[in-house]
């Protein structure tokens, strides 16, 4: 594969990308900001004049300290005469003039005309996908029996795979070369936590396409099952017509196909995959109180992204939908606590502060879990228990006043750390938490609305609120009138964080 069929497939406009060397310089920066773009390409009668990126304005307006006048023009901050690249070079060489140069993005040129541009991260793209093969199977084909690999094969092909990036990557800069191989560790991820047989399913997966929501539909393709694959909406409604799917997996886009496939088959289970925060998407589900299972996405972290989706369809197929053990490492303790009453749940908190102090976490995070579990405590306690008529029994309190649980009503406490993430939990013998009602909470606290929801609850939705955002990831597991487990997780690492992005939450209902 060459540049030429790169740039083939592009659908972005050159001219959303290029300015003229006598446009005003806050034109590029314009392009810079709102496109999230690293440079902007100077072009004059479609020939390449020269680059300007977001280093020319730092230095030229904040370490220099020059004003912008309504003079400053495109052609005073470009650099003129910059490496290009022909569209018949091969994406191999392309890439080690990437590494070499330690550039971003390339304008592609033949005979001084600008074809388009390609940026670091598209060439490695491709590169891993014209590798696809080497899995047995490429994305756009769905898997056949002769194609299941063995364990011995796949680690074979899996270190092949490796290799050959590592190989041509081996000049990457930063962290570049951990997130290739990052990507694949992904893939094997699913082996190693022990199998995932979805034979017996026909899922539909419906999505843009995009990193991490290839890398999740190709480790579902290796688990056996029927997987069927829409890109649109119509082809999705298609599929949902003349199919009958168990799981139908959906993107933001994809939304109102929840609606058909619940009308055809009550049954099914309706997955929604997110990027966006709850404050975002909250608002949009009300028109589908059918879809029970919500899973983030992160658009950097795809580890992140496939535990999320693998993990809920793991709890879909088994009905095991209880623990926060499915979103932490194999193997990882898993501390439990049983919480007689609000007494009780100041002793519990200590216990947990002093294992992560000893475990090694900083007293900043340790203080923002202990907040969390304040509030997932002070749930389960108080808003948590009802009696047989679904009547609260606590939640009119005032928190300062103590309440001691029956047997039957005491909550549980968990927690454990992996060494990259910490994972606490509540869980009440209830499940009377409904969706509905959280998302009513969350909304009203998003949009400064707090209390209005219920005048006389006594946190107003503000506890619920506290635990999705303090939390980098929040899954709520509920079993109607038997269980309910509110799980909050932390990344240890503030970098891993800001790579899942904020608030993500799951939501998970099993009516069995």
């Amino acid at each position: 594969m060459d540049v030429r069929t790169l740039i083939e497939t592009q659908e972005k406009s050159l001219s959303n990308w290029t300015v003229e060397p006598e446009q005003h310089a806050s034109d590029a920066l314009n392009i810079l900001a709102k496109k999230g773009a690293n440079a902007v390409l100077v072009v004059k009668d479609s020939v390449l004049k020269g680059v300007i990126t977001k280093h020319d304005f730092v230095e030229r307006f904040l370490i220099k300290g020059e004003a912008m006048t309504d003079k400053t023009r495109a052609l005073h901050l470009m650099s003129p005469n910059p490496t290009t690249i022909s569209p018949s070079c091969s994406l191999e060489k392309a890439l080690k003039v990437f590494t070499k140069n330690r550039y971003h993005c390339l304008p592609v040129v033949e005979n001084q005309r600008l074809l388009g541009f390609i940026s670091l991260e598209e060439v490695v793209d491709a590169i891993i996908h014209a590798h696809d093969s080497l899995l047995g199977y490429s994305l756009d084909q769905q898997p056949t029996p002769h194609l299941q690999l063995a364990d011995d094969a796949e680690d074979s092909i899996y270190a092949s795979l490796v290799d050959k990036v590592t190989n041509l990557t081996q000049d990457f800069y930063g962290d570049l070369v951990g997130q290739v191989k990052s990507e694949l560790e992904q893939i094997k991820m699913i082996y190693e936590e022990g199998p995932l047989n979805l034979s017996h399913l026909k899922i539909l997966f419906c999505g843009e396409s995009s990193k991490s929501l290839r890398i999740t539909r190709m480790a579902l393709q290796s688990t056996g099952g029927t997987i069927d694959y829409a890109e649109t909406v119509d082809k999705g409604e298609k599929y949902i017509y003349e199919g009958n799917y168990q799981i139908v997996i959906l993107d933001k886009r994809m939304i109102k196909l929840s609606a058909i496939a619940r009308d055809k088959n009550p049954n099914t289970k309706i997955v929604l995959l997110t990027a966006e925060s709850p404050d975002e998407y909250i608002p949009r589900l009300a028109p589908y109180p059918y879809v029970n299972n919500i899973v983030s996405l992160s658009k950097s972290d795809y580890k992140f992204t496939l535990k999320g989706v693998l993990s809920t369809i793991k709890k879909i197929t088994t009905g095991d939908i209880f623990g926060i053990e499915k979103y932490l490492e194999s193997g990882t303790k898993i501390y439990k606590e049983t919480i007689e009453g609000s007494d009780h749940r100041l002793s519990a908190i200590d216990h947990m502060k002093d294992y992560f102090r000893d475990v090694g976490l900083t007293k900043a995070l340790t203080t923002r879990i202990s907040m969390v579990a304040e509030e997932l405590l002070l749930n389960a306690i108080y808003d948590a228990p009802v009696d047989q008529d679904g009547e609260a029994l606590y939640n009119t309190l005032d928190r300062r006043v103590a309440v001691k649980l029956r047997p039957e009503q005491m909550a549980h406490f968990t927690y454990g750390c992996d060494g990259s993430y910490v994972g606490v939990a509540a869980i009440d013998p209830f499940g009377s938490i409904k969706k509905n009602t959280v998302f009513k909470y969350l909304e009203s606290c998003y949009s400064d609305q707090a209390g209005s929801v219920d005048t006389t609850k006594g946190g107003a939705g503000r506890g619920l609120y506290m635990i999705v955002e303090g939390a980098d990831l929040v899954v709520f597991n509920v079993r109607p009138g038997f269980r309910t487990e509110v799980a909050a997780f932390f990344a240890i690492d503030r970098h891993e964080a800001k790579r899942i992005g904020r608030s993500s939450f799951h939501y998970f209902v099993d009516a069995a």
